[in-house]
């Protein structure tokens, strides 16, 4: 009920603000009563009633009207705020579906694309007891054990003071998880000359899973031998 009162309070309220229902609210009460009771001799009152009456019906129909219309525009532009809503979603929608397959479509081309390890990444250098012994090692500087292992063999060049060159790859190379390692010694590494005084300089290189060899890293070691050593292998 209290419903009812509240839209046709709407109604009349809508009613009485239109310019045609107000217009013909004062025609009919005021000029109407008049008009209808002169020539019969009647009373005002009675004909203003039903001049009131009337006009109340005009206002009713006019605010009905009114208020339908005022109905419409909202559920128009409800629908038209849904409809932008939506349209807003499926946007995000596309340009997230968009952005992953891109994301897809980069992963696969620098999957497929070749990389080229960087001489930076990679240390190079020797240790020497001064017994005789000589170490060369290969390490990652960031310590990333999967480039290591990507590597299917890794190559040293090794020249000696008085230049001798020794290509050493295969079982004379200690290969982990840390790096490489050669232990440069006769009988230990494969066509390693006695060591001798003086500067060593090495190069080492990688092969990867495809068989291209990569140039790694390289240096230069000075060994100094004890006297007795010294002796038996004169540089």
């Amino acid at each position: 009920m209290q419903e009812r009162f509240a839209y046709w309070f709407r109604v009349m309220l809508a009613g009485i603000q239109a310019p045609i229902a107000l217009v013909s609210l004062i025609v009919l009460v005021v000029g109407g009563s008049v008009a209808l009771s002169i020539p019969w001799g009647q009373k005002h009152l009675p004909w203003g009633i039903v001049a009131l009456l009337a006009a109340i019906v005009v206002t009713l129909a006019e605010g009905s009207y009114l208020e339908k219309r005022r109905l419409e525009n909202l559920r128009r532009d409800d629908l038209a705020a849904q409809r932008e809503k939506h349209a807003g979603e499926v946007t995000n929608l596309r340009d997230e579906y968009q952005e992953r397959l891109n994301g897809a479509l980069t992963a696969a081309l620098a999957g497929n694309r070749e990389e080229v390890p960087d001489p930076a990444d990679w240390k190079a250098y020797a240790e020497s007891d001064g017994n005789g012994i000589l170490m060369f090692y290969l390490q990652h500087r960031r310590g990333n054990v999967g480039v290591i292992l990507d590597f299917t063999d890794f190559w040293c060049t090794v020249v000696n003071p008085v230049g001798e060159v020794t290509q050493i790859s295969g079982r004379s190379i200690n290969t982990g998880r840390w790096g490489c390692m050669i232990q440069y010694y006769p009988g230990i590494c494969s066509g390693a000359p006695p060591v001798r005084n003086g500067t060593y300089t090495f190069k080492w290189r990688g092969e990867d899973k495809k068989g291209t060899w990569h140039a790694l890293a390289e240096g230069m070691h000075e060994v100094f031998l004890d006297r007795a050593d010294e002796r038996e292998n004169p540089s």
